[in-house]
């Protein structure tokens, strides 16, 4: 059990502070750590390492008026239930006994919790651990986030084997599998993408979850003075005004107002009919609602309680009730093609890939992370999202209304930004970029065979010897 927790305090670690080798010795402990009794130490392992990670959302949760006794029972839930797939998934790796199927298991598992429909949640998975190397960040353009956690899990399997058998000639292979996914990213500035224009965009941060109407429009109007005069494009964040603007005058004056000639881009909540939506709205230069987006991944018990229409009798119990969007496409601005996400869809691979392959030219998040408090979430919710931009070879803009707010290389370089928590604005002329990486046109298939062929090479192995 030592070593599963051990494995457990170095995962996090390295997953919080960006440090992969950190994380490949914490796979390590957990292989040496789960050879008997695998899913009890998983399960065990688990419940510290993601109540560091989720903590920030009994902050949420008070933020929205839950009562405490539910605040920590949808804790705890979420907590057990993440730690269930790791023990689940971990017990299968040590089952099938080789690194890199036990890598590949891990895998599988962290792209299942991605893919659970209206469960899906993705948040502290292992490759967050490698943002901090750019080198090795660039080979998401050709296999996606899941794949530098293969390479990572893949290394620390492979440790925990050499430390067993005291044979580190056994670390070869995930040495070698490790530096051809560094190859992967020194190729990256080759991938053959072009530049087809360029918009001057500002982004607006108001630097508070819910000042007053007065405070809020005077610190917007403050905002837009300190950017210059004939932007491209302006940029106010989820939520920019309290309610559905487009039914309030005086919302959709001051939007028009921060406009000033230029298309605006905002999140809001709207209705259609009773239903209510997270949406997305481009005004046009004369101040027009031209389009629109809704948020079609809900937060789970945030937004929208997962599968409601079958669980009728459920009772509200502080969660919203918003219905889910049905399109997913590119927003047109002028010549510009701006693939549009809200908040908690940036944690979702296939959202911003479904929308550079429709020809989004560049990648717009809006987010209301003021909800998080000062915990680890807003700084781990913007990490999840910046990995967007390396994998669709498109610029990121990402605005917050309390942060973070900043702008992304393709490469995954932060070329601006603006903390949680403070106000401020900043501008930048950002190219429009076409073109495909792999990783656009092949999704997470190239990732996922390996880890089923491995795994299930590894069970041919076994069934033969048997």
């Amino acid at each position: 059990m030592i070593w599963a927790l051990v494995g457990s305090g170095l995962l996090a670690l390295g997953t919080t502070f960006s440090v992969w080798p950190l994380s490949a010795l914490g796979v390590g402990a957990l292989w040496l750590g789960t050879k008997a009794r695998p899913f009890l130490k998983g399960f065990v392992a688990g419940l510290p390492f993601y109540l560091w990670h989720l903590w920030w959302v009994s902050n949420v949760a008070r933020t929205a008026g839950v009562s405490g006794p539910l605040i920590w029972l949808g804790v705890v839930f979420l907590v057990a239930f993440e730690s269930v797939i790791l023990a689940l998934f971990l017990k299968l790796g040590r089952a099938l006994g080789t690194p890199f199927a036990f890598a590949g298991a891990w895998v599988l598992g962290e792209w299942l919790r991605a893919n659970l429909g209206e469960l899906s949640f993705n948040w502290a998975p292992l490759w967050l651990s490698a943002l901090g190397d750019k080198l090795l960040l660039g080979a998401v353009a050709f296999g996606g986030s899941w794949l530098l956690s293969l390479a990572i899990a893949y290394l620390g399997a492979s440790l925990g084997a050499a430390w067993e058998r005291r044979s580190w000639r056994s670390l070869l292979p995930s040495l070698g599998f490790l530096a051809s996914v560094y190859a992967l990213g020194a190729a990256r500035p080759l991938l053959p993408l072009r530049e087809v224009g360029e918009l001057r965009v500002g982004v607006l941060q108001l630097g508070s979850l819910s000042p007053g109407w007065g405070e809020m429009a005077r610190r917007y109007r403050e905002l837009r003075a300190s950017l210059p005069e004939g932007l491209d494009l302006l940029v106010l964040p989820e939520s920019a005004f309290w309610g559905a603007f487009r039914y309030k005058p005086r919302a959709l004056s001051l939007a028009r107002e921060l406009g000033r000639g230029s298309w605006l881009l905002l999140g809001s909540l709207d209705f259609v009919g009773r239903k209510p939506y997270n949406a997305a709205f481009l005004l046009s230069p004369e101040g027009k609602i031209v389009g629109r987006y809704d948020k079609r991944y809900l937060v789970p018990f945030g937004e929208r309680f997962p599968y409601q229409e079958l669980l009728p009798w459920v009772p509200q119990l502080g969660q919203g009730d918003y219905a889910k969007g049905e399109r997913l496409e590119p927003l047109r601005a002028g010549k510009a093609e701006l693939g549009v996400y809200i908040c908690y869809e940036s944690t979702f691979p296939q959202v911003a890939r479904a929308l550079a392959l429709k020809g989004a030219e560049l990648l717009v998040n809006i987010t209301n992370d003021g909800w998080f408090g000062r915990t680890l979430g807003p700084q781990e919710h913007f990490k999840l999202g910046l990995v967007r931009a390396v994998e669709e070879g498109r610029w990121l803009v990402r605005c917050g209304k309390t942060g973070v707010s900043a702008l992304v290389s393709p490469g995954g370089r932060v070329v601006k930004k603006l903390p949680f928590g403070t106000s401020g604005s900043f501008w930048a002329r950002v190219p429009l970029l076409e073109g495909r990486t792999p990783y656009a046109l092949l999704g997470d298939l190239p990732v996922l065979l390996m880890s089923l062929l491995g795994m299930a090479y590894t069970l041919a192995k076994k069934g033969g010897r048997g």
